[in-house]
């Protein structure tokens, strides 16, 4: 959530005002969250009043499904801005929502810097049903939340940067001004019943606890000032956050108070009380380390897959060098290159932390793995131009194998032996697509060509991986210098038959 600096900047305002402003924008999140409300700042500047910062609560489902900031206010709002100003004082109404039109409670109050004039106006809003579980909940956790408000509106409220808003599975416990818990909720009561605290834990004292919540009270308190930790508690992970209430209570909240068993802080300039927001990691946390466990394990199975086919390579090499047949030679010397650029794509996994590849980095070892191999003979020049192009790891497979086949087969067909050319591979990202063009300046396609032989055991390779495993086309050209060979292929997931 960003304020509208447009608004903040508004030449209406002096720098005071503005820094308050600024100060009550930086509370808007977790006041949304525990009051379980849309919290907005409406501000006028020039002829126009716009929403200039909107916090959406992660506690419950928003009222807006989007972000308001920037939004010019409807005439409806403008009314109500205009009567909370002008009454100076906090103004709640029920009405429709624009474009859902379920029922809303809206609570606006006017904004003012201290011993200053009203500059904007805070908008609480919820939806009806939201607004009545929050009425039915314990008094004092309503009144703190008010306090909580108060604060915001006084530009007081400043809590510390989180990484773990508050959310719908967050705890909060409430404890008065000795730090005895007052209230509980269901959630924080479950999550500290998880750790062994059993029975209703309110009335206890946060020492008896003898965890951390006590001194990052007592802390907090000391500071005036938020806190936040993450703590392991009894086989718990846990992320806990301290808001200290700062509130002169009226007469009638002293009879609440001392009603419900309230104790006065002992130090007059401490807080009246405190609140403690707890949000359990641990099944999060278990989670990613079992995550993270099992991509280590798919990594080492890639990495020695990669070794077992470099061991099957070494092999086939070892068994074409004993053979005398030359056909027979050249068969195992083809299927070892072919393992060889599937080998390469376990070696991508291996140290991939997902499970999509760039073909383009694919490319580029295979290029250089065939120059390696037809270097000693010819003279070819490869050239290599390519856009990243992240594929699946059978796809990118696919990709290897049809580099492998066309290369192979430009240099033996397109030049034949003792010959010297070049060849430009190009890899380029069409969006959906991708397209795998490779040209030579060899000797061109057969007079008599009719299309891929079936003889061709390597193109016929490249035309089925195109068709079927990259749901794609392949065709072959004549062009003004040699052949070109073209592969057209989708980036999306492919069919399993």
């Amino acid at each position: 959530m960003m304020p509208d600096k447009d608004v903040f900047d508004c030449p209406e305002l002096n720098e005071a005002e503005r820094s308050y402003l600024r100060q009550v924008q930086s509370g808007l999140p977790l006041a949304a969250d525990v009051s379980r409300s849309d919290i907005l700042i409406f501000q006028s500047c020039g002829d126009e009043i716009r929403v200039a910062a909107h916090a959406l609560p992660y506690s419950v489902a928003p009222v807006y499904d989007h972000n308001r900031s920037h939004e010019v206010l409807s005439a409806e709002e403008a009314a109500l801005f205009q009567r909370a100003l002008r009454q100076q004082h906090y103004l709640t109404v029920q009405r429709q929502h624009r474009a859902t039109e379920a029922p809303i409670v809206s609570t606006y109050w006017p904004l003012a810097p201290a011993g200053g004039r009203p500059v904007a106006v805070l908008a609480v809003e919820a939806t009806q049903l939201a607004a009545a579980r929050q009425h039915n909940r314990d008094i004092l956790f309503q009144m703190a939340v008010n306090w909580l408000q108060e604060a915001l509106r006084a530009g007081k409220f400043a809590p510390v940067n989180t990484h773990h808003p508050f959310s719908e599975g967050g705890g909060i416990i409430l404890v008065d001004g000795q730090r005895y818990i007052r209230y509980l909720s269901g959630v924080a009561a479950n999550i500290y019943r998880k750790m062994g605290y059993m029975g209703d834990l309110r009335g206890w004292r946060l020492a008896d606890l003898q965890n951390v919540d006590n001194l990052m009270v007592v802390e907090a308190s000391r500071g005036a000032c938020c806190r936040e930790e993450e703590v392991e508690e009894r086989g718990r992970i846990l992320v806990k956050q301290v808001i200290p209430l700062h509130h002169t209570p009226s007469w009638r909240e002293w009879w609440q108070l001392t009603w419900k068993g309230w104790r006065r802080s002992r130090h007059a300039d401490r807080p009246l009380g405190a609140l403690i927001l707890i949000h359990d990691l641990t099944d999060e946390q278990a989670a990613k380390r079992e995550l993270a466990m099992k991509n280590t394990i798919i990594k080492e199975i890639h990495h020695r897959v990669k070794n077992n086919l470099q061991t099957v390579v070494s092999l086939l090499r070892m068994q074409a060098r004993r053979l005398e047949q030359p056909e027979a030679r050249q068969a195992l010397q083809e299927a070892a290159r072919r393992v060889q650029a599937v080998a390469v794509i376990h070696e991508f996994l291996s140290h991939s932390e997902g499970q999509s590849i760039n073909v383009r980095d694919v490319c580029q070892r295979v290029i250089s793995q065939i120059q390696e191999i037809v270097g000693h003979d010819q003279k070819i020049e490869m050239h290599f131009e390519g856009e990243p192009v992240f594929l699946s790891a059978q796809k990118a497979t696919a990709i290897a194998l049809v580099v492998n086949e066309l290369l192979l087969n430009a240099a033996e067909h397109a030049f034949g032996e003792h010959q010297s050319g070049e060849i430009f591979i190009h890899l380029t990202d069409w969006g959906d697509r991708g397209e795998l063009v490779i040209e030579d300046n060899g000797r061109g396609l057969p007079k008599d060509w009719q299309g891929i032989p079936q003889t061709s055991l390597g193109l016929q390779i490249v035309k089925s991986l195109s068709e079927h495993d990259l749901q794609g086309s392949f065709s072959l050209e004549q062009s003004e210098n040699g052949t070109i060979a073209r592969v057209i292929f989708t980036k999306g997931s492919a069919v399993s038959n």
